[in-house]
């Protein structure tokens, strides 16, 4: 049954880009990877400005807003989990992201433009080639299971279900705002 889900997920994504690449060129701004048991089941790019993420929790929304800042909105029943470089400003340099709770009817800035921007270029001048996977753009969810050092599953990648947001920062920077990108 999730194999057929998936086949239709990936071809309405695909129609929709098909559909809009004839009036426009189109950056995505982000790559959703849906994980569950560590096997990617769905890697979609995302060229909306506000999406549902793919079921099986497609009532959590995910929002480029108008600054370049990336929201989730959790519609759900229950909390979700959400960690990323920009939550807490010296997770970047500790390389240690904080996990947030994020209730039910809530919304968190899950990703922060200007403070990535600040912080990378603080890191670029005090420790010159030396950024890793830790300084990516990238958002963590789990919709079911928290993470860390109060948890069972101690990394994110013990989560049997979740979610990562891998942004591009060309399309988080040139998208804001702009319905066609010549």
């Amino acid at each position: 049954m999730l194999s057929k889900l998936k086949i239709e997920i990936r071809k309405h994504i695909d129609q929709k880009h098909n559909d809009k690449e004839d009036k426009t060129k189109q950056i995505s701004w982000c790559r959703i990877e849906l994980w569950n048991n560590n096997n990617v089941n769905l890697s979609a790019y995302i060229y909306e400005k506000l999406v549902p993420l793919p079921v099986p929790h497609d009532r959590l929304w995910l929002e480029l807003d108008e600054s370049g800042n990336v929201l989730i909105h959790n519609k759900e029943s229950k909390p979700v989990f959400i960690s990323s470089t920009t939550l807490q400003e010296n997770a970047f340099s500790s390389g240690k992201w904080p996990v947030v709770r994020v209730a039910p009817g809530q919304s968190v800035t899950a990703f922060n433009k200007k403070l990535f921007a600040h912080l990378l270029q603080s890191e670029t001048e005090t420790r010159p080639g030396q950024l890793s996977l830790l300084h990516s753009a990238v958002i963590h969810i789990s919709p079911q299971k928290g993470w860390g050092p109060g948890y069972q599953r101690v990394q994110f990648i013990q989560c049997p279900v979740r979610y990562e947001i891998w942004l591009s920062l060309q399309g988080v920077y040139l998208i804001r705002g702009a319905e066609k990108i010549n």
